[in-house]
């Protein structure tokens, strides 16, 4: 969660993500978008990547960077929307 508030990636945008375009240590990732096509460059703090590394080093890459689908990202933010009314 840290990542989406953190770098303002779209949730799609964290579908697509992947590892190797993430620079753990410099605190700044690349992610493809292709309706403009050209890379977008995304930022983070020292928190959320300390927990990234401790996610990639526990789980392997299968789907994407963070092994995440469109539909589970969605049911966090309806699960958010409940505590965080408009």
């Amino acid at each position: 969660m840290s990542l989406i508030f953190f770098s303002g990636l779209r949730r799609s945008e964290i579908c697509q993500l992947e590892r190797r375009y993430i620079d753990i240590e410099n605190l700044k990732g690349r992610v493809y978008r292709p309706k403009t096509r050209d890379w977008h460059i995304f930022y983070f703090d020292e928190t959320t990547r300390n927990k990234l590394y401790a996610y990639f080093i526990s789980s392997d890459e299968e789907k994407n960077a963070l092994n995440v689908k469109t539909g589970g990202i969605n049911y966090i933010f309806r699960r958010l929307k409940k505590d965080f009314p408009e």
